[in-house]
């Protein structure tokens, strides 16, 4: 069903859940360590953030992250992190 086609209420409900399992997600699996690295550098505090979403891509080839985060200061960040194969598994959580 598309999401288009029920009303507010529930499209407000479903997009919640969304993101509440997301956050959840890599609150209990934690970060890859040079990710959470480079966001301390930028002054962007993951165990204060929340992740809406969080992918990683390491097919073909490819070793890039991306998601947003939403700070404790309610700023969206969008990023996107192209790393070397060699990236350490070591995660933060």
């Amino acid at each position: 069903m598309s999401i288009k086609r029920i009303n507010v209420q529930k499209q407000n409900i479903l997009t919640k859940n969304k993101i509440l399992s997301e956050a959840k997600y890599w609150r209990e699996n934690g970060i890859p360590l040079v990710i959470y690295k480079i966001l301390i550098e930028k002054e962007i505090y993951p165990k204060t953030s929340i992740f809406l979403d969080y992918e990683q891509d390491i097919s073909s080839g490819a070793n890039t992250d991306a998601g947003i985060i939403i700070t404790v200061k309610k700023k969206f960040i969008k990023f996107e992190m192209d790393l070397n194969s060699n990236r350490p598994l070591s995660k933060v959580l």
